[in-house]
């Protein structure tokens, strides 16, 4: 029951294995079976169409266009929360994209409920803009790119306004080529699933422009909350497509948690794609794909445990990582546990993805650039070489080095892995420990998804399908530094677990 593609065209080679159990918790059961000489995915024991549809389901929809002129106009926007946040939500309104000019902003409100003319509460922060300029600056966010060569300044305009004093006065030198090159936004409000909301704001522009505006969760789970006049997204529309044309498998991608230490996880986001998914095809067969990265923040109170390239470090988690490599099984329980318990009856199976693409080569690999030279990479060197070897005069031995030790040993350098005694082949008596090496990092890589499909076999009693991209055969040979550093050369271990 392990699915793992072979190359970027999308073959796909299934192995069978696995435990089969009945549960009544776990209304469905995939496998992988013989179905006229060739391997098929079964579901609760019928033979059913490989044919899947994949997707991003946002939880939500695009940003609400608008068409400014040079007159104002009252925009509004109501919309249904997916999902309970603690002042993690908020507004954004964007003007990037197009030509040079100005636009005004006035009387910005957020409030609970439909629209109406006076509403009982207003969220929105000097969104009149009648404070000073500090008073503004404290309460709004600006995001200019400066990669996209956006120049804009702003001001307080008493000149023009809808209500009260004044307006607020973009002018716009350079706006990027997209809406979200420059957007103003505002966080910190707190929404409850299934209630309404409504967020209405008044624009005008020195000429005709289009802006747009939204209302959503910043931060991770990013999700626009979907508007009244938009009940279904293109994902939803999508997969309603996919049904109609008798595609119920649904691949789409989600969002793992991984909450910080004594935190519980929040799965809004996951029930948001899924609740989304079955309401687009009440048959759909779920496939969900997620990331097992861990956050920045993770990465960054954990330094050691992150990969170092030739030409120094980068922020993405070692596939040598104890601390990853156990954390990640919890939060991927964690996740799968949640799926089981409310959508059992829907879980095809699990996708987890990670590294270079999520495709499970390393990072960077398409650049020319050699790793890990990380601390992690080093400690997980010796315990493999530990296990190989078992003794110190073995290793002595097969290294043809009478100094080296277990303690000592690490990665091999830049300038080792580069050298080659024959043209495109290296002496094993000279250069048995980068052999050794290159041999240990497709392990690196191959290990944590044996530890991931162990994890989604026990919670799913295996009944369920593990997926992984691996086994890319014929499209790392292009890689600048050479398969050796892909990570996908372990396929024969990971098609026998």
């Amino acid at each position: 029951m392990l699915l793992v593609r072979l190359t970027c065209l999308a073959a796909i080679l299934v192995a069978v294995g696995g435990l089969t159990m009945t549960s009544p918790a776990l209304a469905l059961e995939a496998r992988v079976g013989d179905h006229r000489g060739s391997p098929f995915i079964f579901v609760n024991g019928q033979p059913t169409s490989p044919l899947t549809f994949f997707g991003w389901e946002s939880g939500g929809d695009a940003p609400t266009d608008v068409n400014l002129t040079t007159e104002w106009q009252q925009f509004i926007i109501t919309v249904e929360s997916p999902e309970h946040t603690e002042g993690q939500s908020g507004i954004h309104f964007r003007l990037g994209g197009g030509e040079p000019g100005t636009v005004w902003v006035d009387d910005i409100r957020v409030y609970p409920g439909e629209v109406t003319d006076k509403p009982a509460v207003n969220w929105a922060r000097e969104g009149d803009f009648e404070g000073t300029r500090e008073d503004v600056e404290r309460e709004w966010d600006v995001f200019a790119a400066d990669y996209a060569g956006v120049k804009a300044t702003w001001d307080l305009d008493q000149t023009t306004k809808v209500s009260g004093k004044q307006s607020l006065r973009v002018e716009i030198e350079s706006a990027g080529g997209d809406h979200m090159h420059l957007h103003w936004y505002q966080k910190g409000y707190s929404v409850r699933e299934g209630q309404k909301y409504t967020y209405s704001l008044w624009m005008k522009a020195d000429k005709p422009r289009t802006a747009d505006f939204m209302m959503l969760h910043i931060g991770e789970p990013w999700t626009i909350y979907r508007t009244e006049a938009k009940p279904y997204s293109v994902y939803t529309s999508q997969v309603m497509l996919a049904r109609d044309a008798g595609v119920d498998i649904v691949s789409f991608g989600i969002g793992m948690p991984w909450p910080r230490p004594g935190e519980e996880p929040n799965f809004a986001h996951v029930d948001a794609a899924i609740t989304n998914t079955l309401r687009a095809n009440p048959k759909a067969l779920l496939l969900p794909r997620f990331g097992v990265t861990p956050p920045g923040w993770w990465l960054e109170e954990h330094p050691d445990e992150c990969m170092v390239f030739d030409d120094g470090p980068g922020s993405f988690v070692s596939m040598a990582s104890e601390p990853w490599r156990e954390e990640m099984q919890v939060h991927l329980r964690a996740l799968v546990r949640h799926c089981e318990e409310k959508y059992g009856d829907h879980m095809l199976g699990y996708h987890p993805c990670g590294q270079h693409t999520g495709e499970w080569f390393y990072e960077r690999s398409w650049e020319p650039r050699l790793s890990d030279f990380s601390p992690a990479m080093d400690k997980g060197f010796r315990q493999w070489l530990q296990g190989k070897y078992g003794t110190e005069a073995a290793l002595r031995r097969a290294w043809n080095d009478s100094a080296v030790t277990f303690a000592t040993v690490a990665v091999p350098s830049k300038e080792e892995m580069l050298h080659t005694s024959y043209g495109f082949f290296r002496d094993p008596q000279t250069e048995g420990k980068v052999v050794d090496y290159f041999l240990y990092k497709q392990i690196a890589m191959e290990e944590p998804l044996e530890m991931m499909a162990r994890v989604i076999k026990e919670e799913t009693k295996g009944r369920k399908l593990t997926c992984f991209f691996y086994g890319y055969l014929f499209d790392m040979h292009g890689l600048p530094m050479g398969p050796q550093g892909s990570g996908h050369l372990a396929m024969d271990r990971l098609l026998k677990c």
